[in-house]
C-alpha cells in the first residue's frame, strides 16, 4: 500500500506539469479559437531567461522567477499581436500553421542563444525526501505539487472573480456581443496570449530543475498536455487540469507496472487522445458544439 501511495503522488506531482502547460493551452484555445504549438517552447525559453538571471547573474530564484514571467507575458502579447492577429483575421489553418512554425522558430532561436547543450537548473527546493504519511518523497516534487495546485486556483479565481477575467471569458463566448458592451476583444486576446505564456513558463521553470536544461526539454511533457487537454476539453480549464492529472497517473503506473515500456509514453499519450476522440470527442468536460444545418 506504501507503494502505491508513493506511486500515486509520484503521479499526480507529474501530473501537475501536464495540467499547467494543458491550462496555458486552453487559455490561448479560449481567447483565439486554436491551439498554440509554439507553447512548449515559448516555456522552455522563459525557463533559459531564468537560468541566466540567476546562474549567469546570481540573482536570487524569486527574482528570476518573476523576471521570466514578465518576458514571457511580453513575449506571449507580442506574438499576438505582431504575428498571430493579422494571421487570425484571414481564418482557415494558417493560424494553426503559424503556430507550428513558432515552434520551429523559438526552439531555433533559444538553440541559437543558449545551444544545445544540457545545463543544470538551480532549485531553492532541497531534494532530500520528507515523510508524508509514511510516504517518501522528495522536497521539490512536493514543492512543484503546492506551487502547481496553487497557479490552477489562481488562474480559476481570475477568469470567476475578476472583472477582467469576466470579460475574457465574455470575449471568447461571445466575441460580437462582447464589443457592442465595450469589451476590447483585440486587447483581451493579446492579454490572454500573455496570460498563456507566463503560465506555460511557470511549468518551463518547474520542470528545468528535475530534468536537464536544454531547448527541446518541453517537447515530451507538452504531448501529454495534448493529451490532458483532449481528455478534459479543449475550452474547459478544470478539464486540463482533471485530465493532466488522470494523464500523469496512467503514464507513471504504466511504467511502474511495465518498466520495460516506458520508451513508449508517447505511444500511451496518442492512446489517450484517439480513445477520447473516439467515445467523447469534446473530453470530459468540454461543451458539446451544435452546428445548424
Amino acid at each position: 500500500m506504501t507503494q502505491f501511495i508513493q506511486q500515486l503522488v509520484i503521479g499526480l506531482s507529474d501530473g501537475t506539469i501536464f495540467a499547467v502547460l494543458g491550462l496555458a493551452l486552453v487559455v490561448v484555445n479560449r481567447v483565439t479559437g486554436t491551439i498554440n504549438f509554439a507553447q512548449g517552447e515559448m516555456a522552455t525559453l522563459s525557463a533559459f531567461v531564468a537560468w541566466t538571471m540567476s546562474a549567469k547573474f546570481g540573482w536570487p530564484y524569486a527574482l528570476a522567477f518573476a523576471f521570466a514571467l514578465v518576458v514571457s507575458f511580453v513575449l506571449g502579447s507580442g506574438l499576438q499581436a505582431g504575428l498571430v492577429r493579422p494571421v487570425a483575421k484571414r481564418g482557415g489553418f494558417g493560424l494553426i500553421l503559424l503556430t507550428i512554425g513558432l515552434f520551429y522558430l523559438v526552439n531555433g532561436v533559444t538553440g541559437m542563444i543558449w545551444g544545445y547543450s544540457t545545463k543544470s537548473f538551480p532549485s531553492p527546493f532541497d531534494n532530500r525526501p520528507v515523510s508524508v504519511l509514511g510516504v517518501y518523497l522528495p522536497q521539490r516534487q512536493i514543492a512543484i505539487l503546492v506551487i502547481a495546485v496553487a497557479l490552477v486556483v489562481m488562474c480559476a479565481a481570475f477568469f470567476r472573480l475578476t472583472t477582467f477575467g469576466l470579460a475574457m471569458r465574455a470575449a471568447a463566448l461571445q466575441p460580437t456581443e462582447s464589443e457592442l458592451l465595450g469589451i476590447s476583444v483585440l486587447r483581451v486576446q493579446t492579454v490572454g496570449w500573455g496570460i498563456a505564456a507566463s503560465v506555460g513558463a511557470v511549468a518551463g521553470i518547474l520542470v528545468a530543475p528535475v530534468q536537464t536544461l536544454e531547448p527541446n526539454m518541453l517537447q515530451p511533457p507538452l504531448l501529454f498536455a495534448f493529451a490532458a487537454v483532449v481528455l478534459g476539453g479543449t475550452d474547459s480549464m478544470v478539464g486540463s487540469v482533471i485530465g493532466g492529472l488522470i494523464v500523469g497517473l496512467i503514464v507513471n503506473f504504466s511504467n511502474y507496472l511495465m518498466p520495460d515500456l516506458q520508451t513508449l509514453n508517447a505511444v500511451i499519450a496518442f492512446g489517450v487522445i484517439v480513445a477520447v476522440l473516439y467515445v467523447k470527442p469534446n473530453g470530459l468536460f468540454g461543451r458539446p458544439v451544435a452546428h445548424r444545418a
